[in-house]
Formats: structure tokens, C-alpha cells, sequence
């Protein structure tokens, strides 16, 4: 009986956690929105941590154009990051576009 109890809390907190860790994924999909918007940003392109200087970058193509938000997740091409493991951002011209560079 006790380790049914002591499962049912631990499901219970871990159920709790993961709602939370939407919420913010939801709050920050909407703050990385408006700064697309407010920014003018016209890609959005990922980046696993600080790889160089993201301006020295070169864009072909189309790509970054193609990106959607749906939290706790991001789509950038035909790639799926998780919002929860962001850890940093920052807006860049590259090759002559306003960029939003997402550090993961």
C-alpha cells in the first residue's frame, strides 16, 4: 500500500513538472514571436551552442524561412527542437537577412 502511495506522488509530481515545463514553453513561444515580429526577422535558423560568430555565416537558399512554433516544440525546416532546451537567443544579419538565431 505504501509503494502505491509513494508511485501515485511521484506520477503525480512528475506530471506536475512536466505541465509547468509547457507553460514556460508556451511563454517563450510567444516572447521569440513577438520578437520575430518586432525585430523584422525574416529566418530563423538553429544552432547547437555558440558556434563561431553566427554574422560569418552564410544562408542558401531559402533556408530558415520555413519555421513554425507549437510549444513545447519549434520547427525550423524539417528539424524539431525542443522550446525547453533553449538556452539562449539572439537576432543577426546574415547574408544580408534579419535572422533569429535559436542556441540549443
Amino acid at each position: 500500500m505504501k509503494k502505491l502511495i509513494g508511485v501515485a506522488l511521484l506520477a503525480a509530481t512528475l506530471f506536475t513538472a512536466s505541465c509547468k515545463k509547457e507553460t514556460d514553453a508556451q511563454l517563450l513561444a510567444k516572447r521569440l514571436q513577438d520578437v520575430i515580429r518586432t525585430e523584422h526577422v525574416e529566418r530563423v535558423l538553429y544552432s547547437e551552442s555558440t558556434v563561431g560568430d553566427p554574422s560569418n555565416w552564410t544562408i542558401y537558399g531559402d533556408y530558415g524561412k520555413a519555421y513554425s512554433f507549437d510549444p513545447p516544440l519549434v520547427k525550423i525546416e524539417n528539424h524539431v527542437y525542443s522550446l525547453t532546451s533553449l538556452k539562449t537567443y539572439e537576432v543577426v544579419t546574415i547574408s544580408g537577412y534579419q535572422c533569429l538565431v535559436l542556441i540549443f
